[in-house]
């Protein structure tokens, strides 16, 4: 069983409540929330991936999250409409 309580998945934090609030995407209804894109980023900063496969784009929440996480990951981003795309 994981202990949620544990500090250890708090080490991130401080640092992405500083991306999330610096994000350009301001208003991210039918995206993803605070709760999230901390989990995203935390699993991001862990894995340290050399690839990111992102399966729907909507804005680019999720993309700028990945990339402020893992900035030397390729990250593929795929979605069946990109004209809602903010970043880039």
């Amino acid at each position: 069983m994981i202990e949620l309580s544990n500090k250890k998945y708090l080490k991130y934090l401080e640092e992405f409540v500083d991306v999330f609030i610096k994000s350009p995407i301001v208003e991210n209804s039918g995206g993803m929330g605070f709760n999230h894109s901390y989990f995203t980023y935390y699993v991001m900063k862990e894995l340290t991936p050399q690839l990111v496969v992102e399966s729907g784009v909507w804005k680019g929440h999720s993309t700028y999250i990945i990339e402020s996480a893992s900035p030397n990951s390729n990250i593929v981003s795929l979605d069946i409409d990109l004209s809602r795309n903010i970043y880039k």
